[in-house]
């Protein structure tokens, strides 16, 4: 039977493979385009991925810090495509990082995953097994968003 961070690590995994293949045949013109009004450009959703990330290695570890900053982070208010640095730029730090997590996730001793957490999470959870369940979770969720991205810009989909 597989450990929760293999289950965990196999679901990033995948996702990390899902994530590349939304930008193959992308134009470049089409990154940093919000196809409707409200949503996000395919540029601002994987510097998203790539911050959140981020923090799931720092609860892990508590040692790095994303060099976006605040760049990516949930209800900020967008901005012209132009401001933020190039996916060409964003990716590998988005390759590094995601290297990492299955790195921690592979090495995470089981005491770990039992610790309570400051916070809870919007699963309900305040432990680090629980946070990264709803990190999963998210991470799912805006790989969904960028195959919609995807189709909305006129793109074939992601998956199937």
């Amino acid at each position: 039977m597989q450990s929760a961070t293999e289950v965990l690590a196999g679901i990033f995994r995948v996702n990390s493979q899902l994530t590349e293949r939304a930008f193959e045949g992308i134009e470049p013109k089409d990154l940093g385009v919000r196809p409707l009004d409200r949503a996000n450009s395919l540029q601002f959703i994987l510097g998203h991925l790539t911050t959140y990330r981020y923090s799931i290695v720092q609860t892990l570890t508590g040692e790095v810090t994303c060099p976006f900053g605040e760049l990516f982070i949930r209800g900020i208010e967008p901005r012209p495509a132009v401001e933020y640095p190039e996916v060409s730029r964003i990716f590998p730090v988005y390759r590094d990082i995601s290297t990492e997590l299955l790195k921690c996730l592979s090495s995470a001793p089981e005491n770990l995953l039992t610790k309570e957490l400051p916070r809870r999470f919007p699963n309900g959870e305040n432990t680090v097994l629980g946070a990264l369940s709803f990190y999963a979770l998210h991470d799912s969720y805006h790989v969904g968003q960028l195959g919609a991205v995807r189709k909305l810009l006129g793109y074939d989909r992601l998956v199937g």
